[in-house]
């Protein structure tokens, strides 16, 4: 739906009766004024019927300059304020602006300009309004979740990190820095290349989703491995503007990784016959010494039933023994196997 179908309630705070009848004569439909002479009256009203702006004059008695922003309650308002004053009001701007106002307009230069002024006013007001929201989800979402979030404005280069980002990595609250260098400072040396690479890959490809593993600096000078997943926002165009994404610890996992390849590297190299079978029979895993006793390769057991190579007269009692180890751990048991060439080994 278009925005002019739309009515903006203006709430005019003006006590000089022909300059309002002149701001009314400037804001034809879509917009509705509403009128006030008293700033006190128009804040408890707002605070019942809300507007979409209000408009503001600096020549109110007792809320002249600086005060024109507390006798409306500005800290109650949820809606933009844009002040009306004159030129010698100009020196006040920057104080009134970082006071919360969104603008100061000079009366003796108001003209059929002042309805595209408040559009504006009111659009980024919601604008702003609505990245507050997002701020406090993400807040809310980094609270839920161990993992670190980030937000990479892709223009200036800030980085936003939820609190996470100070457990995990043992950093304060002010070791966190707030822009890029911070983050690519923290990214293990041999790992930054390919990391960069990837990034610049997606972004520049048109691409929206990444993620990459990586090792990232912790306060005491430690790495921990990260698994990194990012997405890319883009604008009406198509160009990327944000990247956001979470970052998960993998330490735990790297180190299991480890142990398996050092455990398979064993097993793989043992002199002696070293098999692993599941719960339901089926070797699992087989060493080269293991397969040349019955006579085969590694490949050609796994997945295969270890009873289907035992002598027929022993097979009932070695699935009792089998019962037995998975019951208490421990069984012992001789057993004949058969070998790929039909002869017949003690195990």
């Amino acid at each position: 739906m278009d925005a002019q179908t739309f009515t903006f309630k203006i709430a005019l705070v003006e006590n000089d009766p022909a300059e309002a009848a002149r701001i009314r004569a400037m804001l034809q439909p879509p917009f509705e004024v509403v009128l006030f002479t008293d700033p006190g009256l128009a804040s408890g009203q707002l605070e019942i019927h809300p507007a979409d702006l209000v408009l503001m004059s600096l020549a109110l008695p007792g809320a002249a300059g600086l005060n024109a922003l507390d006798e409306i309650g500005m800290g109650m308002l949820s809606c933009p304020v844009v002040l009306i004053g004159t030129a010698a009001d100009e020196e006040l701007r920057d104080e009134l602006i970082a006071r919360g106002a969104q603008e100061l307009l000079c009366r003796d230069r108001l003209s059929d300009c002042l309805p595209g002024m408040l559009r504006s006013a009111i659009r980024r007001k919601k604008i702003e309004l609505e990245l507050r929201r997002i701020e406090e989800r993400f807040r809310i979402v980094s609270r839920a979740t161990n993992d670190v979030i980030w937000d990479w404005d892709l223009a200036t280069n800030k980085v936003w990190w939820s609190e996470n980002v100070q457990t995990l990595f043992r950093y304060s609250k002010d070791e966190v820095g707030d822009d890029l260098n911070w983050w690519a400072e923290k990214i293990h040396p041999s790992d930054a290349p390919r990391f960069w690479s990837s990034v610049d890959a997606v972004i520049h490809s048109g691409w929206q989703f990444w993620s990459g593993e990586y090792r990232f600096r912790r306060g005491d000078g430690t790495y921990l491995s990260v698994l990194d997943r990012g997405y890319v926002v883009q604008d009406g165009e198509g160009t990327p503007v944000r990247m956001i994404g979470t970052m998960l610890d993998m330490t735990d996992r790297k180190r299991a990784e480890e142990a398996l390849r050092k455990y398979s590297n064993v097993l793989t190299n043992a002199l002696e016959g070293i098999s692993t079978i599941d719960p339901e029979g089926r070797y699992v895993s087989v060493n080269r010494a293991y397969a040349e006793i019955l006579g085969y390769t590694p490949e050609d057991l796994v997945g295969k039933n270890w009873e289907d190579f035992l002598h027929a007269d022993d097979r009932e009692g070695a699935k009792n023994a089998y019962r037995q180890m998975l019951l208490r751990g421990k069984a012992d048991f001789e057993s004949r196997g058969l070998r790929q060439d039909g002869s017949i080994i003690h195990q």
